[in-house]
């Protein structure tokens, strides 16, 4: 994966805006399963990053992670791979990810 982006500004592609919802959705339904603790934290600050972008329209990684640091949701790789995750699909670039379960 290539350097974090230091800030993700939501798309304006309406229809990528109507697939990012449905990941949310997707993440919250997968956060009901029983997982162990790696994946959990994936899932929880894919889950959170996401609708922050939804929420806000953009945000700044360096305070994301601040405050996933304050709430003990940080480890380095988990954070850069779920940063990298949703910038992927914000920008549309599927072809930058490896497995996961894509945008539908």
């Amino acid at each position: 994966m290539s350097n974090m982006p230091e800030r993700i500004e939501l798309t304006t592609d309406p229809d990528r805006h109507a697939k990012l919802r449905r990941k949310l959705e997707e993440y919250a339904q997968r956060m009901t399963l029983q997982h162990g603790p790696s994946t959990m934290l994936d899932l929880t600050l894919k889950h959170r990053l996401l609708s922050a972008l939804l929420e806000d329209g953009s945000v700044d990684i360096i305070a994301f992670q601040a405050r996933m640091e304050s709430e003990n949701l940080f480890r380095s790789d988990t954070f850069k791979n779920a940063v990298m995750v949703i910038a992927a699909y914000n920008d549309d670039m599927p072809a930058a990810l490896l497995g996961g379960t894509g945008l539908r």
